[in-house]
C-alpha cells in the first residue's frame, strides 16, 4: 500500500492560517481616526496633542530616515489612502476629496488635515 502524502494539505492549511493571522493582526493594530477622515492610526501610538487640524502621536515605529513601516503603508492603501507626494519626512495621502499630510520623525507621527 502507498502512504498518502499529507504535506501538500498541511502546507496549504499553514499558509492560509498564516495569511489570516497576518491580515487580522494588521487590521487589529490600526484604528480609524474619526475626526481625520477615518485615516488609520496605530492603536499602540500615544496621542500627545490634538486640535482641529492636527493629531500628534508618540510611536516607536516612526522614523524620519525610514518613514513609516511597510505594513502601515499597506494598511493605508487597503483603506483607500493613496500616497501622492513624499518629500523628506512628509507624505501626502489622498482618499477621494480628503488629503492628509503624514509626517514621520523619530518616534513621532503627525497627522495633519490639508484643507
Amino acid at each position: 500500500m502507498k502512504k498518502k502524502k499529507k504535506w501538500p494539505a498541511i502546507s496549504v492549511i499553514a499558509l492560509l492560517g498564516a495569511g489570516l493571522v497576518f491580515y487580522l493582526l494588521t487590521f487589529l493594530l490600526y484604528e480609524p481616526s474619526e475626526d481625520f477622515y477615518e485615516f488609520p492610526v496605530p492603536k499602540i501610538a500615544t496621542l500627545l496633542h490634538k486640535d482641529e487640524l492636527t493629531e500628534r502621536y508618540e510611536w516607536v515605529h516612526a522614523s524620519e530616515e525610514n518613514g513609516i513601516p511597510s505594513i502601515y503603508k499597506w494598511v493605508l492603501s487597503k483603506n483607500g489612502w493613496k500616497e501622492e507626494i513624499s518629500e523628506g519626512a512628509s507624505t501626502l495621502y489622498t482618499n477621494g476629496s480628503h488629503t492628509i499630510d503624514l509626517i514621520s520623525t523619530t518616534n513621532m507621527l503627525e497627522v495633519i488635515k490639508v484643507e
